[in-house]
């Protein structure tokens, strides 16, 4: 009897061994064999097993393990749960795409990029890559663009496409031609809670200032009369924003509302938008900075519209577009101010003059900002 159970041990134990090279075999093949053109073989090759529908509740408890893998940043437990919830929603198809970047997400994080890219690439070739959702700030997707732009996806078509959407495009003759003119505001006030009444030279001024030098007109050097001491009042008779409009190139998808009682403009191509945002400048397109008016926001012109944006992510290079980047100076050498402002100023004794140093004055108690 033991002679027969050390020889059946040894025959179960090459029959398990056998069957452990067999699978190994398989799944290198499985991990090196090329995408199918089908459907069923794209599950066959990330999924491990054909569709099975599951019942709500088992997808529910699916979700919890898929977004639970994710905030404890276990990789291998997110593509293994994503995996999981994919086969039970049947998920090749456009309400699962989600799952699908957060599968791919998995793979680039845990270092298997190889494998990430060529998942990509099966999205794409079954349209399951939205290119608009791709380019919005989700953190799932912006794991996927940032590694679209990183040189293990930077060569590929894949990538290709997805930078064609975010590099500059040679703009349209009519929208090249919107090029708004330099202009001079009257009665120009820069700033949220600005005034024109009760100027008056800082107190702050350190008491080796120099005085501020009042002008027979704007950008002249003909000196009149100045402004020297601290708390010295002044009245404002008149006042001018001069605006040399400065080109700016988008190169991510930027936000912007109505200025004042200006029309929108409209959208005039295909170019990815955050489901979000009711209007955007177009990716590749010029707009121009103007005038400053709040809390970071400033005035532009878009086509030929004045409209109001956010001017904060504005660059003089841009390596990796995004909320934080969205926009370059065409000509980084060309000054980036847009806005100058001169005021005219009446002092105690009846001088007038012109000066560009508004930052020195307090007006209605507060100091210009």
């Amino acid at each position: 009897m033991t002679g027969k159970f050390k020889k059946l041990t040894i025959i179960a134990t090459t029959s398990a061994l056998i069957l452990a090279i067999v699978v190994a075999i398989k799944i290198t093949h499985d991990e090196k064999k090329p995408l199918s053109n089908s459907k069923t073989g794209f599950y066959e090759k990330f999924l491990q097993s054909p569709c099975s529908p599951t019942n709500q509740a088992t997808i529910f408890d699916n979700e919890q393990e898929v977004q639970q893998a994710r905030a404890q940043k276990n990789w291998a437990k997110l593509i293994e749960s994503s995996q999981k919830r994919l086969r039970g929603v049947c998920g090749l198809s456009n309400y699962n795409k989600s799952l699908w970047y957060l599968y791919a997400e998995g793979l680039i994080r845990s270092g298997e990029k190889a494998l990430a890219l060529e998942l990509l690439n099966g999205l794409d070739k079954f349209q399951l890559m939205d290119w608009n959702e791709l380019m919005c700030t989700r953190r799932e997707n912006e794991v996927i663009t940032q590694f679209l732009r990183s040189t293990d996806g930077a060569q590929t078509d894949l990538a290709k496409t997805f930078n064609s959407l975010t590099q500059p495009q040679v703009q349209s003759t009519e929208t090249s031609l919107a090029i708004p003119e330099s202009e001079v505001i009257p009665s120009f006030c820069s700033g949220e809670y600005c005034s024109l009444e009760n100027w008056s030279l800082s107190q702050d001024r350190h008491p080796t200032s120099q005085p501020v030098l009042l002008y027979k007109e704007p950008k002249s050097k003909v000196v009149v009369g100045r402004v020297s001491r601290p708390g010295q009042k002044v009245k404002v008779q008149s006042s001018e924003g001069h605006i040399h409009p400065v080109a700016i190139r988008v190169l991510y998808p930027k936000d912007y509302q109505a200025y004042e009682d200006h029309e929108l403009p409209a959208q005039t191509s295909s170019t990815p938008k955050c489901p979000e945002a009711s209007n955007q400048f177009e990716v590749g397109s010029t707009v121009y900075r103007l005038q400053y008016q709040s809390e970071g926001f400033c005035v532009f012109s878009y086509n030929g519209t004045k409209i109001s944006a956010e001017s904060t992510g504005i660059q003089d290079q841009c390596p990796t577009p995004g909320p934080q980047c969205w926009g370059v100076f065409i000509d980084p050498k060309q000054s980036k101010e847009s806005q100058h402002w001169w005021v005219e100023l009446e002092t105690e004794d009846g001088t007038h003059g012109w000066t560009d140093q508004v930052n020195e004055f307090n007006h209605n108690g507060q100091a210009h900002e």
